[in-house]
């Protein structure tokens, strides 16, 4: 399925492959506001259950309140996180990966599906992106104005080779600009907070550590295999978590648990307040590791220094 989300896979599980920018198919049924409101809840209806997909609701909500910067990067941060999520999915050869037949074409169905989620984020993705280069003054400020440690990074578009061309230092120069938009020394320190109040990272001081070591020295592909290390655990479990969440309700309804339904308001409450702080890491995670990716490109695309001017 060449020029597909999925197709760029790749570069995000690699990251020193180099990203392409493809047009999207999807993006030809995002002609209106209502097309683009359709569109994410056909895209929560895809992704339902799991954790990040509250995002699109408050995606939903920033577009129908024309705030495009914001509902931009929810969408963005969420594709990602559905990129990751089934990256080892995707990669799967479904002749090697044993069974029968019927195992065989229920694979493929799956990574068809994938393919075509993933299509349609980057479709609904590039149209909130335009949408949000266009918006004035206050859009324009959330896309393009460098974040402080105390505000929310991460609303910078990413890189697209739909750019008008520059020569190949000026490309990577606009690419480091990009990353340095994305994510900072604050955006570290601000996922260090939220993966400790989860609960799920017992380890979230790493988070810090990588921050003052191996991105103060621009060791980006050490970063990017340590974080994405923590990220792949609060991953499992928050999926475990999920799914106990997931059996409390049916045992309740069964009346296997017994609680009041007072109590069981409290207990959903609670529940619900922990999740949104899960989901929200998740993201942050994911806005890292896009950044933590682009750098690592960009050094790799960087032409060789030459030798110093003579004395």
């Amino acid at each position: 399925m060449p020029g597909s989300g999925a197709d760029n896979l790749g570069s995000f599980g690699n990251p020193q492959g180099k990203e392409k920018a493809v047009p999207s198919l999807a993006a030809e049924r995002l002609k209106s506001p209502a097309s683009i409101v359709q569109e994410m809840d056909n895209l929560y209806v895809f992704i339902r259950g799991a954790l990040y997909a509250n995002a699109l609701g408050e995606a939903k909500k920033a577009f129908q309140e024309r705030n495009y910067a914001e509902a931009f990067r929810l969408v963005r941060e969420t594709g990602e996180l559905y990129r990751r999520m089934h990256l080892q999915t995707i990669k799967l050869d479904p002749v090697k990966a044993g069974g029968g037949k019927k195992e065989v074409q229920k694979l493929r169905d799956k990574q068809a599906k994938i393919k075509d989620v993933l299509e349609r984020f980057d479709g609904l993705d590039r149209q909130l992106e335009k949408m949000a280069r266009l918006q004035p003054d206050k859009s324009k400020d959330s896309v393009s104005a460098r974040p402080r440690s105390e505000t929310k990074p991460g609303n910078a578009p990413r890189v697209s080779e739909e750019a008008p061309a520059y020569g190949a230092e000026d490309a990577v120069e606009q690419k480091k600009d990009v990353a340095s938009h994305i994510i900072d020394m604050g955006s570290f320190s601000q996922l260090q907070t939220a993966a400790q109040l989860t609960g799920l990272v017992p380890n979230a001081d790493v988070i810090g550590f990588v921050r003052d070591h191996e991105f103060r020295t621009g060791k980006y592909q050490a970063a990017f295999e340590r974080i994405d290390a923590v990220f792949m655990q609060i991953r499992s479990e928050a999926e475990q978590r999920l799914r106990k969440l997931r059996q409390d309700e049916l045992h309740y309804k069964s009346g296997i648990l017994k609680m009041s339904p007072k109590q069981w308001m409290i207990k959903q409450q609670t529940d619900t307040a922990q999740t949104q702080k899960i989901d929200r890491t998740l993201r942050y995670f994911a806005r890292i590791l896009d950044g933590l990716r682009i750098m690592i490109t960009s050094a790799a695309n960087a032409p060789p220094q030459g030798p110093g001017p003579g004395p």
